[in-house]
């Protein structure tokens, strides 16, 4: 049987990629390790049972399941699903792939996406309750707006309450922000929040880890916490109990080195115990985005809505010798570290230097895997 029209136009890269996500058993830690290790999904899926067991987080039956996956059929389904819902492929080695959320320990290895991802956004989240008082919508929204004016995007997770405020006050400033979905693209939940997801489309992105007619399930939701908290550099919370999801947030922010922040409450509310409880564990206080924007100096752009989604290029900077060979053998698809060396003629500690100064001067930038593009 032919294969559908829809899925031609993606390229082999992105049938490895969702190969390795559909191997049952594999998340998204097995899998950044093994891409770590192999340094593509296509040479993982060809390794042999021996080389995947000595790669280590790899047991017998993983192994096996990976050796004896056959994808065809499944990627297939995958693709068209994906191409029908109108959506973009993001992997962990793709240039658009955010920085920020590359560094955390298990980052989605792809990110399906209906927008804009800019590699390089200063992003800050804020999250809070689903059930929020009138005080806690009017500061979500105003954090927001004010975050978002800054020309920094405003992150969070699309639910009701404080979520939908940050996301509607940083679209009233024009601004940019993304949303993370709990589901795939083929379900707007909560159903009420169509025109909010076409919005949020439009000004920003939104994504997900999971495929398009994935449905809603309660356990996706503390996994989707950690992509909200990883693609920021810190997460407000506003309002929330004790055992809220917005404190999952936080819990996950600090295990992955972001700031977090709290909007302080009344005593003896218990919307105000979550965020409470944070100040008193060190959460910096925050009663406006200045108070983010002065723990963030580095997240601000140096003029509003400018420097987003900057790159310097190489005739802007002046590069050695050694600097501009390494350059001029890079482009949009990640090259690794030891294919560059090979190439200049250099061991892999100088290569790694050449390239850190590349990095410094703007030009370049790492991807996971010991891989470099140009910026």
């Amino acid at each position: 049987m032919s294969e559908p029209s829809n899925v031609k136009s993606y390229p082999d890269k992105h049938r490895h990629w969702l190969s390795l996500l559909l191997v049952p058993g594999v998340g998204p830690v097995v899998a950044g390790s093994l891409i770590r290790r192999f340094g593509s999904p296509e040479k993982v899926l060809s390794a042999s049972k021996d080389e995947l067991l000595a790669a280590g987080g790899v047991g017998p039956g993983l192994a096996d399941s990976i050796r004896s996956f056959q994808p065809e059929k499944a990627v297939t389904k995958a693709l068209s699903e994906i191409s029908a819902a109108g959506l973009s492929i993001v992997h962990l080695q793709d240039p658009s792939y955010p920085r920020q959320l590359a560094t955390i320990p298990d980052p989605p290895i792809i990110l399906f996406c209906k927008g804009e991802l800019v590699p390089k956004d200063p992003a800050v989240a804020v999250v809070g309750t689903r059930y929020p008082s009138r005080f806690g919508l009017d500061i979500a929204t105003k954090l927001a707006f004010d975050l978002a004016s800054e020309g920094l995007t405003v992150v969070s997770g699309l639910a009701r309450g404080i979520d939908a405020a940050a996301h509607r006050g940083a679209l009233k400033a024009r601004g940019r922000t993304i949303g993370v979905m709990g589901c795939g693209h083929n379900t707007v939940y909560p159903p009420e929040h169509g025109d909010l997801y076409r919005e949020v489309a439009g000004s920003g992105a939104l994504i997900s880890e999971y495929l398009p007619s994935t449905p809603v399930h309660a356990g996706h939701f503390p996994s989707r916490n950690r992509i909200l908290s990883g693609l920021s550099l810190g997460v407000v919370i506003v309002e929330g109990g004790l055992k809220s999801g917005a404190l999952i947030s936080a819990r996950l922010a600090l295990d992955q080195g972001r700031e977090v922040f709290a909007v302080p409450g009344a005593a003896g509310r218990s919307l105000s115990r979550g965020p409470n409880r944070l100040l008193k564990e060190g959460a910096a206080l925050v009663e406006s985005a200045k108070d983010v924007l002065d723990a963030l100096p580095h997240a601000r752009p140096s003029k509003k809505g400018e420097g987003r989604d900057h790159m310097v290029s190489a005739a802007q900077v002046s590069l050695d010798g050694m600097e501009a060979s390494v350059y001029n053998l890079l482009g949009d698809e990640p090259v690794h570290i030891d294919e560059l060396a090979k190439s200049v003629g250099l061991d892999p500690a100088q290569t790694a230097g050449v390239l850190l100064s590349l990095e410094l001067k703007g030009v370049v930038h790492q991807v996971p895997g010991k891989y470099f593009v140009r910026s």
